[in-house]
């Protein structure tokens, strides 16, 4: 696969193949779209997370004047554009100036689907106490050709998200984990290795 540069990603825009909202041919860059952070905030109320329950979240919107986001917590924002495509691969990554102050824009989910053409949920952590803007430059999106189209596009958990960040649904849905079960041959084979102490 091969990212996008900035003069197909300009056709590809005006032809709707690939969809950015709202737009602004600007904030093309040399091979992606620059983001901007929405609004609104969401962290989570305890410390301890369990990922079989829905999380509980506390909201914030960020006022005019910046909020400051402190180590030690993770904080879920969101681009305030929709950014997606059906014929393409999406991925986001921080700007390079927004890492320089220690920012993080994701944890792991810097791909997309194709098919999914929706606000972004950002995993923000910082390294340390920083006050952030609405408004402001926080990451970039990418598109990337893919050898054919899927069979299906991306219908998702978080296909309808907007502007407001989503909590995380539960990882322990039916359909959604291995049963206990599949593991306990591998547990039981594993009693019978030898621990070697390496002190």
């Amino acid at each position: 696969m091969a990212y996008l540069p900035d003069y197909i990603i300009k056709r590809e825009v005006k032809a709707g193949r690939i969809i950015i909202d709202p737009y602004n041919e600007n904030d093309v860059g040399q091979n992606s779209v620059d983001m901007h952070l929405g609004p609104f905030l969401k962290t989570y109320r305890d410390y301890a997370l369990d990922v079989r329950k829905d999380p509980e979240s506390i909201n914030f919107v960020i006022p005019e004047e910046g909020l400051e986001l402190h180590p030690g917590r993770l904080y879920l924002g969101s681009t305030w554009e929709r950014a997606g495509s059906d014929f393409y691969v999406p991925s986001i990554d921080g700007t390079s100036t927004v890492g320089r102050y220690g920012i993080v824009v994701h944890q792991t989910a810097s791909k997309g689907s194709v098919g999914f053409k929706r606000n972004w949920t950002l995993e923000i952590s910082v390294q340390q106490t920083t006050k952030i803007y609405a408004g402001m430059k926080i990451a970039q999106v990418y598109f990337e050709q893919i050898l054919s189209q899927p069979e299906n596009l991306y219908d998702g958990d978080y296909a309808d998200q907007t502007a407001e960040p989503p909590v995380p649904k539960n990882l322990m849905r039916p359909g959604k984990f291995l049963p206990y079960e599949t593991f306990a041959q591998a547990i039981e084979k594993s009693k019978k290795v030898k621990i070697i102490d390496l002190k």
